[in-house]
């Protein structure tokens, strides 16, 4: 029988609460593992763009409470004209009192690579099922045990996180992740949703 695969939409409820992300960090035995799971769920980041990440995509002096993630790549774009896939970037923060933010900056700080993940897709899979497995436990408002956890789980559950602590709408999500425009008219191109907008929602003013 072939083995059921995961789906995002199928698996979560809702966003699984600050605690459990706190008690999966604390599973954690190693630094490495800790930038994984903190990186995973902070950046909202496919695992091909994930593993291209570097430290010039991490901006930590432009704001004193947020972390800018600057020119991060986003690779599901495809070009009808073109047939084919396509690299675009986004740019987007997220506070410094988010959880996660103290591992995430932690790890940052003792890779001595330019590359912050120098893995295999794979290897980003085996190490957040390795966690999990460790934490052994069901995730709240979730349809699946923590040793199923999978990368995308942490994309899905940034989205949900987005609404739930910041009242994100459909329009500001969509921005904050990149995704493209189905319609797109003057308005998507010219009003595009910016770190500073996301900012100002997140409770924070940038003053010009």
């Amino acid at each position: 029988m072939r083995k059921r695969e995961r789906s995002v939409e199928r698996d979560i409820v809702a966003f699984c609460g600050e605690k459990f992300l706190h008690e999966l960090i604390n599973t954690c035995p190693s630094v490495k593992l800790e930038g994984v799971i903190s990186g995973l769920f902070l950046t909202g980041c496919r695992v091909s763009e994930f593993i291209q990440l570097t430290k010039d995509n991490v901006n930590l002096d432009l704001h004193p409470e947020l972390i800018i993630m600057e020119e991060v790549p986003v690779i599901k774009r495809y070009s009808r004209k073109e047939k084919k896939r396509y690299k675009a970037y986004r740019t987007f923060c997220f506070r410094r009192d988010e959880p996660l933010v103290p591992s995430f900056l932690r790890y940052i700080r003792s890779v001595k690579s330019h590359k912050l993940y120098d893995y295999s897709r794979v290897r980003i899979y085996q190490m957040v099922r390795y966690v999990g497995k460790l934490l052994d436990k069901p995730v709240p408002f979730s349809r699946i045990h923590s040793s199923q956890l999978y990368p995308h789980w942490f994309r899905a559950q940034r989205a949900r996180y987005l609404r739930y602590r910041y009242g994100f709408d459909d329009e500001l999500i969509r921005d904050w992740f990149g995704w493209k425009y189905t319609k797109e008219g003057m308005p998507a191109v010219y009003g595009k949703y910016s770190w500073v907008d996301f900012a100002k929602r997140m409770g924070i003013e940038i003053k010009y």
